[in-house]
């Protein structure tokens, strides 16, 4: 791996992380809280840790989370498909609906602009019928008063109550 992918690779890990997080239900507070006990074990013992990189190396070597729970190591990472799904060249789309909003990554533009379709299709078809679509579902591009989509842009205002707008960004 080349110095440029191993740097992509560890952004990546580094976002990973954050995802275990929140898929396990833990916090930054509680990732502070079980690095504050090692604090107070360390000041009992009188041992004193010199920084707060060694601080959290030694909770993630360690201890982790309640019950010893913690990721898996930047080795086990690299090898894991949860990386390969990580990889360069990643797609994220952006749905933004009244004010709700929406990421979800995608590994290859194609994906991310059928999903938006098909996002978009649904928005449609809560005032038209399916078989209606059909007439756009094979264009590149649309433009219309009420919608309209391209390659990673679309917007839809079929429903006054509701509009939509969808993104899809490179993730470098």
């Amino acid at each position: 791996m080349d110095e440029i992918s191993l740097q992509r690779a560890r952004k990546a890990y580094e976002r990973f992380k954050l995802q275990w997080m929140i898929d396990h239900g833990f916090t930054l507070s509680d990732l502070i809280a079980c690095m504050e006990d090692i604090v107070c074990e360390d000041l009992s013992g009188s041992k004193v840790c010199t920084s707060i990189q060694s601080l959290f190396a030694d909770w993630e070597y360690g201890v982790g989370f309640a019950g010893g729970s913690v990721w898996p190591c930047f080795e086990e990472y690299l090898q894991s498909d949860v990386h390969s799904k990580d990889g360069a060249g990643k797609y994220l789309l952006i749905s933004v609906c009244e004010r709700d909003i929406v990421t979800e990554p995608f590994s290859t533009l194609q994906a991310a602009h059928e999903q938006m379709l098909s996002e978009l299709k649904e928005e449609f078809c809560k005032g038209n019928s399916a078989d209606d679509w059909e007439q756009y579902a094979s264009l590149k591009s649309y433009v219309g008063d009420d919608f309209c989509f391209a390659e990673k842009t679309a917007w839809s205002n079929l429903d006054d109550d509701c509009n939509c707008d969808w993104l899809i960004v490179e993730i470098s």
